[in-house]
This record gives C-alpha cells, structure tokens and sequence, in this order.
C-alpha cells in the first residue's frame, strides 16, 4: 500500500486557459511561495522589497521608525514570546497616534528579533512624529523609551529595508515566531498583495518517476494472461 503523500513545494502546476489566446492552454509550477521555503523564501523577499518600495513611493512614507522593546518592562507571561507583547503595544501605540493625528496613520511595519531574542518593530510612516512624543508615547504603553525616527530618500526604501529584509535576518524571525504569525503588518489603507484574480485554471499534479514505474508496471500487470 502506497503511503499518503503531502503537498510539497513543486510537486504540482496549474493548468488553464492563457488570457487572449482561444484554445490555448498554459501550465505553472506551483510553489508553495512560504518565507519558511528555502527555494521560495529569497524570490519572495524580492517581490516584498520591490512592493514596499512602490507603496512608500505612492503614499510617501519617507520617515522610518524603530520601536524596541524594554526588556525590564516585558511581563513574565510574555518572556517567551515577545512578539505578542510587541504586538499588543503597537495596537495600543495606533490608537494614540490616532488621537494625535486625528485619524489613523499610513504604514508598514517590519518585525525582527534581536539577537537576544527580543522582538522590535521597523515602521515606514509619513507623518512628522517628534521623537520625544514618540519616546513617551512609546513608554506609556508599555514598550519602553528607546526609539529612532529619521527621513529616509524614499527612492532608496528598496536600500533601507534590504538590510532588515536580508534572508539570514528573516530566517532566524522565523525560527523565534509561530507558524502563522506574520513578519509584516500595514496599516488598513495599505495591501501588500493585491487581491488574486480567479482565472479558471486547476489543479495538476506532477507525476514523478517512482509514480511513472508504479503506473507502468500497473500496465504491464494488467497485459499478462493470470488464468
């Protein structure tokens, strides 16, 4: 008995109509397109790297800010997972930017770990944010006073973000976040990837050669005479 096979990046393609081409059909292998995937996990980062520098063009994120976390003001709860912590002070952070603003901020955050496993945020903002206000605010809801804000040359984001978007930095985020939790966070305004145009293609899987012989020797069996 043949043992059940899982999904694996490659191991199948798509096939469908090609747009403008009557009859014509076309195949694409399909990649499983994870940043977990060592074949996929660079590609994507350039994909990732190209649309955040198109997005900070479009709504002129010019300024880049780091939050880091105050290791002293991390609850024990959270001491594993810092991530989550970092997580619930940003929420807290976006509500008082709000307040401040009077309304909510364009942005895209970049989450890294440090060296020493605790978890800081990379932001792309457009707002002129006083580092004092964002060091107090920052602190008031629980992350700490160390910050940095600076203008960036927003026809060098691709640039900036290279050296937090590195594949040896992301790999060792992976290695510290949950399986589904996610590297990066925009603001509601702003969609990394667009949302997927069904085209009526389906799925094919590829046969392989240990698959071809079984299939072959299936054939050959059923030819012989077993009377």
């Amino acid at each position: 008995m043949r043992e059940a096979e899982h999904f694996g990046c490659g191991n199948f393609s798509v096939v469908g109509p090609l747009k403008g081409k009557l009859g014509k059909f076309g195949y694409l292998c399909l990649f499983c397109g994870s940043y977990r995937c060592n074949r996929c996990r660079n590609p994507k980062l350039k994909r990732v790297r190209a649309e955040i520098s198109r997005i900070a063009s479009e709504k002129k994120l010019n300024k880049m800010a780091t939050l880091t976390l105050d290791p002293k003001s991390i609850p024990r709860r959270y001491r594993v997972r810092t991530d989550r912590y970092l997580r619930d002070c940003w929420r807290k952070m976006r509500i008082s930017l709000g307040r401040k603003f009077g309304e909510s901020i364009d942005y895209v955050g970049i989450l890294e770990f440090q060296k020493n496993g605790t978890a800081h945020l990379h932001l792309l903002v457009g707002r002129f944010i006083e580092q004092k206000w964002l060091s107090d605010a920052w602190q008031a809801v629980g992350g700490g006073p160390i910050v940095d804000i600076r203008l960036v040359d927003i026809h060098r984001v691709t640039a900036y973000l290279s050296v937090y978007l590195a594949g040896d930095k992301v790999k060792h985020t992976l290695k510290l976040l949950a399986v589904r939790a996610r590297i990066f966070t925009t603001s509601h305004s702003i969609r990394l990837w667009p949302k997927k145009e069904k085209r009526g293609w389906w799925l094919r899987r590829l046969l392989r050669k240990k698959e071809e012989q079984e299939r072959s020797d299936h054939e050959a069996y059923l030819q012989v005479d077993h009377t």
